[in-house]
């Protein structure tokens, strides 16, 4: 029973890291890319490459921003906890 409980430990551990990454450390890369007006519309921490991050992403994020042409701009964020950066991509 022990071991059950371990391995459900482990596995819970390894794909739901994504709880862990904060929205200001997305807002501040989607910023950082020269949009504004940034909105994080929804958070995901499950399935994360099927929603067009890499394997080793812990979360994506669906975000609303405005380009420097005034428009506005559907984007993807990818985020890894707790040493992988953030990849901005557009929709």
């Amino acid at each position: 029973m022990k071991k059950i409980c371990a391995i459900i430990a482990m596995l819970f551990l390894l794909t739901a890291c994504g709880m862990f990454v904060k929205e200001d450390k997305v807002t501040k890369a989607v910023e950082k890319q020269g949009y504004t007006n940034v909105q994080v519309l929804d958070k995901h921490i499950f399935f994360v490459n099927w929603r067009g991050c890499s394997k080793s992403d812990e979360a994506a994020f669906d975000v609303l921003a405005t380009n420097a042409l005034g428009q506005n701009v559907d984007l993807v964020v990818c985020a890894g906890w707790p040493f992988k950066g953030v990849t901005v991509r557009s929709k």
